[in-house]
């Protein structure tokens, strides 16, 4: 992926993941690379019952839906 994209590899990231709460705990890694990366305030998805944004709002996150966006 690097080789596509500079510096979009994500690492050092897993510390936080079980300090954070979603619907799917499989997803918090996802919440876990935007909070350890700082930028990322929106996720667009196709998924939007695993990232709803009444659990994202105290991340400061949004959910967006991909043809919305």
């Amino acid at each position: 992926m690097n080789a596509n994209a500079l510096n979009s590899v994500v690492e050092d990231y897993g510390h936080i993941i079980e300090s954070l709460y979603l619907p799917n705990i499989d997803d918090r890694y996802v919440l876990s690379c935007s909070n350890s990366i700082k930028c990322c305030n929106h996720f667009v998805t196709f998924n939007l019952k695993n990232f709803p944004n009444e659990y994202l709002d105290k991340y400061h996150k949004t959910t967006v839906f991909v043809n919305v966006f």
